[in-house]
């Protein structure tokens, strides 16, 4: 990801959310998804934004992925 923060093509949240997309398609790295997905809170992707991106990860990387991010996303609140 170092490379993705390295240029200035993008926003911090559009950054944000390529990492948590990535990371949610990834699997199994629960800890960087919830710090990610923390941090795009605090960009200002309320609940209802984060559901839109939850809901594309299921058609773009399948439902178990999908429901892991939500998961993890629940932790968060």
């Amino acid at each position: 990801f170092g490379y993705l923060f390295s240029q200035d093509n993008l926003s911090p949240l559009e950054r944000e959310i390529v990492v948590v997309t990535t990371l949610s398609a990834m699997g199994d790295v629960n800890a960087q998804l919830r710090s990610h997905l923390r941090i795009t809170r605090n960009l200002g992707v309320d609940t209802t934004q984060m559901q839109k991106i939850i809901s594309t990860l299921q058609q773009a990387v399948g439902r178990g992925l999908a429901n892991n991010a939500q998961d993890v996303l629940q932790q968060l609140q």
